[in-house]
């Protein structure tokens, strides 16, 4: 059985994973945590939010934002550039295509950029 680094990178990589062991189930959780922290922080400063999504996403730039309700499978193959304002941006499983009988994944990276809208 791979560790969460080993399933961790054959997502970003592109390859088959088992969506189902104990870390990603926990770094599933994490997820939902983080978003809810994050969507709760409404209103807050630019800083705040910011803050929990680096502690979410792979990256972040400087204005970064997303209107609730922001919700992510992972967080950590999401990139949000400079100034992006996804507005229709809606809670989905994740980007990652996910076969539940056989239990493994094929990923796909998101990254927005420049003023996103």
């Amino acid at each position: 059985m791979l560790n969460f680094e080993s399933q961790r990178a054959a997502m970003l990589s592109g390859k088959v994973y088992d969506d189902l062991t104990r870390e990603l189930i926990e770094a599933r959780a994490s997820a939902v945590v983080l978003t809810d922290e994050y969507n709760k922080s409404f209103g807050q400063s630019s800083e705040v939010r910011e803050e929990i999504l680096r502690r979410l996403l792979k990256s972040v730039g400087p204005g970064a934002y997303f209107e609730p309700v922001f919700r992510c499978e992972f967080g950590f193959n999401i990139s949000a550039g400079h100034s992006i304002w996804p507005v229709l941006w809606k809670p989905t499983r994740s980007a990652s295509v996910i076969n539940r009988m056989t239990r493994h994944g094929t990923p796909a990276a998101i990254t927005f950029e420049g003023t996103s809208w």
